[in-house]
């Protein structure tokens, strides 16, 4: 299992079983994407959050599986697709300065919801 991140504490729970993605959400589901388009991974789970307060946040947590002889994951790719295109559609707010730890903790138990 592989989980690409921008969320500080989930990369430091996880540790290598992280890969640790510089920038915002946008950027995390290019990078699951690629991975899934790699075909040595397959998307685990939703890459959208359950809730609109989830997706205005600054973090993001993608968790992928080994794809194994399943061939490549075109459903994946295609809700990662979906899922950039709706992070586009997203207003661009300002965060209140505690907003950051909040969301973080936020996608960790959200994230804690696959394992």
């Amino acid at each position: 299992m592989l989980v690409v991140t921008n969320n500080p504490i989930v990369i430091q729970e996880l540790g290598e079983r992280a890969q640790v993605v510089e920038g915002d959400v946008t950027a995390v589901l290019e990078h699951a994407w690629k991975e899934v388009r790699s075909g040595r991974w397959r998307l685990a789970g939703s890459p959208l959050p359950p809730n609109r307060r989830l997706m205005e946040s600054p973090y993001r947590s993608v968790v992928l599986e080994a794809a194994g002889r399943s061939g490549l994951d075109r459903r994946g790719l295609e809700a990662l697709r979906k899922a950039m295109a709706a992070q586009e559609k997203l207003p661009h707010k300002v965060l209140p300065e505690d907003a950051p730890g909040e969301f973080a903790r936020m996608d960790r138990e959200f994230l804690k919801s696959f394992f």
